[in-house]
């Protein structure tokens, strides 16, 4: 999996690492955690994933899904990479 360099993970638009986050998906929303932000760099969630470039103009965000439980956020394993 190919890493941004350090400094270039940072906050976009107040988006932070470690923000939740929720965006319109297939299936109505879809919810997750913010793991890393790259404005310079590539990121990927796996080996077997397409890697996207981040610019200080598009960044890259590795996001970690949560499903909705009974009501409540629960973490999964799985991550996705999005512009």
């Amino acid at each position: 999996m190919a890493e941004a360099d350090d400094g270039d993970v940072e906050d976009i638009g107040g988006i932070d690492v470690g923000a939740f986050v929720s965006w319109s998906d297939r299936g109505g929303r879809g919810y997750g955690k913010v793991l890393r932000i790259a404005k310079g760099g590539v990121l990927s969630s796996g080996p077997d994933t397409p890697a996207l470039k981040g610019t200080s103009d598009n960044p890259a965000v590795e996001v970690q899904y949560w499903k909705m439980v009974d009501g409540k956020p629960t973490e999964t394993s799985t991550t996705t990479v999005k512009p």
